[in-house]
């Protein structure tokens, strides 16, 4: 194990008089990661450093982040997307508060990685892991140059940049500098940057640096090389910082409701005995509602009462190797024993093996099932989400970092808001009618409803309301009967229930830095009642509009059979026909931002009446699009409620329908060529 006449026993031991309690970065070049993972993790457990820099990590797309995990971190890593070589990752302690900082300006080097980390009392760190090849070029030191200098203008009260900067001829502290370096050195002294690094990192070169702004109390050194890296270990301790620690997830507290075998038994029988007198002879759907749901969230709290519980880890098989790892960890922290250390390594070893294994009988049980494409698909979701990224936990709100949940939410619903449009349009507006056919209401029968319900999705978390949509599933059969009633009330007198047009909106993310919030997307958390009804009227609605061939067979989205991949048959289709036979083609691009939540209510309805769409079913269209109101929430924060003035539900089963329906007469402006419109949400 002898690495350029030193041991990994070395590197260990010379770390030992460290305490893991301290602000402690770790930073080295790796030349390549996947490989020596085994030996990162035994680094990571003995030292337990806040945070640690790696270079060279030579990952690509074909390393999973799985691969890359380390028990008690989260990690933010970059691959480079060309050639061999490169790379940069970030790993942070789990117990601490830090998110993916991600800025165009910041990510112009490809192999850079930035994280943000709280500090607390408004102080945030930034953190950049850089690293530049030998053989870098003038452009890339005038590229390297401009991100010092946008690094220091961050909102960060403090900042550390570390990495592998290849500039031995800089020698650090001592003048002259070589004149291809000036400007570079300049900037650096202007900004404030403090490059912290004195003794040489690889060979008698200094290659590895720690750059700071605003850091007072630092303490570097250099310990031995990385396992199989002509690197050494660049520790830096900074006495004058600390992060924020998360609480432990073993006192994390959540409530549910306790559901077991007798739940259904009991809820059926509770169910038929509660009154249901003004359920039933009412023609007021808000009052039905109401009645409704008392009845139902009264049985819920007989029949599956809520509870608190406590999250905790139930891996026994997990917590027995880290409890081993403790003990060893302590003899050889206390006797210095080598033993000990070869054991920790071998029980890391096991136990990577042992995990590789459970994976691949995962793998096995997949490809063994009744729909292996299916379960295959749905492995590969689980094992692509990445760790990497975390939770968000900072937005970037007018050049000012926020973490206040409450100011979060705030900002997002007033981000959400500003997407709705007024109703302006010209009330001589019309539509010619495109069908002598029409479709006035929606037939709801024992036997749909049923259906519905059945195919429903098992969950026992409440939506807005508090039902669980197992609660429908399983709980009673008298439920069809319950939703006939409520759902006939409702389309007879084209009333959309008061109490679901309040919508609970959740932040879904897009594309882009996930500290920008106008980067996400309003997502609907709706009733499972409202949800159930509105499959059948969507099913029934899209049947006719579908036998009276109103939609155009240029639509791709949202569409039984149609999807994004039989767009792109079609489109390259279109393509070769052209070039077989010589011709030139020309590809218009259109992204329509926000649609969405910018469609009139007034000219959709006009468009829907022009479809053939009646009272009361288009009534009770109106009554669901319209005097809606919005709540956000982020984790357990609420914003104010804030008026929906345009836009269709996105979330709900009706919405995407109605905004094809809305865009439909777009294809037929196009007088050359064929148009493809594909629905993205």
């Amino acid at each position: 194990m002898s690495i350029h006449g030193t041991t990994n026993c070395d590197l260990y031991s010379n770390l030992l008089h460290y305490d893991d309690s301290e602000f402690l970065i770790l930073s080295f070049n790796a030349r390549s990661l996947s490989n020596k993972i085994i030996h990162l993790k035994t680094l990571l457990f003995l030292v337990n450093p806040t945070i640690v820099l790696i270079t060279e990590t030579w990952c690509n797309s074909s390393i999973s982040d799985h691969s890359l995990n380390v028990d008690n971190y989260v990690f933010f890593r970059t691959d480079r997307c060309y050639g061999i070589g490169g790379g940069t990752i970030i790993y942070v302690r789990s117990d601490i508060q830090a998110c993916k900082f991600e800025d165009k300006s910041l990510d112009a080097i490809d192999d850079s990685t930035w994280v943000t980390v709280n500090c607390g009392s408004q102080n945030y760190l930034l953190v950049g892991c850089i690293y530049r090849p030998p053989h870098a070029d003038t452009k890339f030191d005038k590229l390297l140059t401009n991100i010092f200098s946008i690094a220091s203008h961050q909102p960060h009260t403090f900042k550390i940049i570390g990495g592998d900067f290849n500039l031995p001829k800089i020698k650090w502290g001592l003048t002259p500098v070589p004149g291809r370096y000036n400007k570079l050195v300049e900037t650096l002294e202007i900004c404030g940057w403090v490059q912290q690094v004195r003794k040489p990192t690889r060979g008698n070169n200094t290659l590895d640096l720690m750059f700071t702004i605003n850091i007072d109390s630092i303490s570097v050194h250099t310990s031995h090389e990385f396992f199989m890296s002509d690197h050494r270990v660049v520790l830096s301790i900074i006495h004058s910082l600390n992060a924020i620690q998360l609480n432990s997830k073993a006192s994390l507290m959540y409530q549910s409701r306790h559901f077991d075998q007798q739940t259904w038994k009991r809820t059926g029988t509770l169910i038929q005995c509660l009154p249901w007198e003004t359920y039933f002879t009412t023609n007021n759907v808000d009052i039905a509602l109401s009645n409704l749901y008392h009845n139902l969230i009264y049985c819920l709290d007989c029949t599956a009462p809520v509870i608190g519980r406590v999250a905790y880890n139930a891996n026994r098989g997990q917590n027995t190797f880290k409890r081993k790892l403790r003990k060893l960890k302590c003899r050889y922290y206390e006797q210095n024993d080598v033993y000990a250390l070869q054991s920790i390594l071998k029980l890391i070893n096991r136990n990577a093996s042992s995990k590789r294994k459970y994976f691949m009988n995962i793998e096995n049980k997949a490809l063994r099932s009744k729909s292996p494409e299916l379960s295959i698909l749905r492995l590969f979701k689980s094992r692509v989400k990445s760790n990497s990224l975390g939770t968000t936990k900072f937005f970037i709100v007018n050049g000012s970092i926020v973490n206040d949940p409450n100011t979060i939410c705030e900002q997002f619903s007033k981000h959400f808001s500003q997407c709705y449009k007024t109703g302006t349009e010209n009330s001589i507006i019309t539509f010619p009618m495109l069908t002598s056919r029409h479709l006035s209401k929606i037939d709801f029968t024992p036997s749909n409803i049923k259906q519905a319900i059945a195919a429903l999705k098992k969950s026992y978390d409440g939506g807005p309301d508090g039902i669980p949509s197992s609660f429908v599933k399983y709980g009673s059969r008298e439920f069809p009967l319950f939703c006939l009633k409520l759902f006939n009330l409702s389309m007879e007198y084209g009333t959309y229930p008061s109490v679901w047009k309040t919508s609970l909106i959740t932040p879904r993310f897009k594309t882009g830095p996930r500290s920008d919030i106008i980067n996400y997307r309003p997502i609907n958390l709706t009733s499972v009642l409202s949800r159930t009804m509105e499959k059948i009227i969507h099913k029934q609605l899209l049947s006719f509009l579908l036998s009276a061939s109103l939609i155009s067979p240029s639509q791709h989205g949202f569409m039984t059979k149609r999807s994004c991949f039989t767009s792109h048959l079609e489109f390259f289709d279109q393509i070769t026909q052209k070039r077989d036979v010589g011709q030139s083609v020309i590809i218009l691009y259109f992204d329509f931002s926000k649609a969405f939540d910018s469609v009139s209510h007034k000219l959709l309805l006009l468009k829907l009446s022009s479809f053939g769409i009646q009272n009361p079913l288009l009534s009770w269209l109106k009554s669901f699009l319209e005097e809606r109101s919005q709540i956000v929430r982020f984790g357990s924060c609420y914003s104010k409620p804030v008026n929906v003035t345009s836009g269709v539900i996105q979330g709900s089963v009706v919405g995407p329908l109605l905004f094809l329906l809305f865009i439909n007469d777009v294809c037929s402006l196009f007088q050359y060529g064929k148009p493809f419109f594909l629905l993205m949400t």
